[in-house]
């Protein structure tokens, strides 16, 4: 009877503790290069991990490991898609603006531009 009541107790630690770092993730391919907090990214997969029991998701190149960031997230959207990168496209820069991923979604990185060099700014939701 012991063995049995350990048996169940470390179980549901296990149970527990899977439940505790649970992960959404996600793969993009973007095919041209952007800026996200001011760094540059190059085009390429990347892969976007949430964990929302940490409140924070990470955006990071599958090539280039270095290039990755780590954002903070809050409550987003409930019937929102469930993985979307909004981009604001001035000419040919492209600038991250925010990710959404499920219910949670990252600050605005960047203040929107209206305009440069006369060009009207767009925003692209990929």
């Amino acid at each position: 009877m012991r063995h049995i009541f350990r048996n169940t107790l470390l179980s549901l630690a296990v149970v527990c503790a899977t439940a505790a770092y649970s992960q959404d993730a996600a793969r993009v391919n973007l095919p041209f290069d952007f800026v996200a907090a001011g760094e540059h990214f190059p085009a390429g997969y990347y892969r976007i991990v949430m964990d929302s029991n940490h409140g924070f998701l990470m955006l990071a190149n599958e090539e280039k490991v270095s290039k990755r960031i780590r954002l903070v997230v809050g409550v987003g959207d409930p019937d929102g898609p469930s993985t979307l990168l909004r981009f604001d496209v001035c000419g040919e820069e492209h600038v991250l603006r925010n990710i959404q991923m499920d219910m949670q979604v990252t600050r605005n990185l960047d203040a929107p531009k209206n305009q440069v060099g006369g060009v009207p700014c767009v925003t692209l939701k990929y």
